[in-house]
């Protein structure tokens, strides 16, 4: 009898520790399990993180008063002086004897207006005639009037003489203008930027 008893108790000392074990196994891949879970997540949150401070970096690497050409950023706004160094070597049939200045690029691709205004050489306009060379929303020469509403929206004017269609978007300081070829209307020919402030002090007002 006491030995039935002790081979009884040697079972179940053998199934309780069985079970014991099983349930430190099922704990433990638990455990594993969550801790995956965690680092997928975490990892997934740094990858959006990373995707959205890139993204973040290249919406403002150039603002709407500025394009890039040869690796240099544009803007209306900047000094002339500043404009005139980015830009480069100018094509010798620029306009440069008088008080208005036309300076002319690439056969063409970019024209630089100045006018002397209180004194110093002002900024008034700058034209983009070339379609490798895109606004900051990335239209441009060659864009459909489709394009340009639904990278800026509806315009602030339009204007149509028969011959010439533009619409303009109008910034604080400055205004984008897209013009639109006379043969077809729907495609841009050149874009424009005004520079508000010194336009106002010429005599094109």
């Amino acid at each position: 009898m006491k030995k039935k008893t002790a081979a009884l108790l040697i079972t179940s000392a053998v199934i309780f520790s069985l079970a014991g074990c099983a349930g430190a196994s099922t704990e433990t891949a638990s455990v594993n399990e969550t801790a995956i879970e965690s680092s997928s997540e975490e990892d997934a949150s740094a990858e959006e993180t990373s995707s959205v401070e890139a993204n973040e970096d290249v919406s403002t690497d150039v603002e709407d008063d500025s394009f890039t050409y040869n690796g240099e950023t544009i803007s209306i706004l900047n000094d002339a002086s500043v404009t005139l160094s980015k830009l480069g070597n100018y094509d010798p049939t620029s306009a440069t004897g008088d008080d208005f200045k036309e300076y002319i690029y690439n056969n063409g691709a970019i024209e630089f207006s100045t006018n002397k205004i209180d004194g110093i050489e002002a900024p008034v306009f700058l034209y983009i005639n070339a379609p490798d060379i895109k606004t900051a929303r990335g239209v441009g020469v060659g864009s459909t009037q489709k394009e340009i509403i639904d990278a800026y929206g509806d315009p602030d004017d339009k204007k149509d003489d028969g011959e010439m269609h533009t619409t303009e978007y109008h910034f604080d300081t400055y205004t984008i203008t897209f013009r639109f070829s006379s043969m077809d209307k729907e495609k841009v020919d050149m874009v424009m930027y005004t520079h508000n402030y010194y336009h106002s002090k010429t005599a094109f007002s």
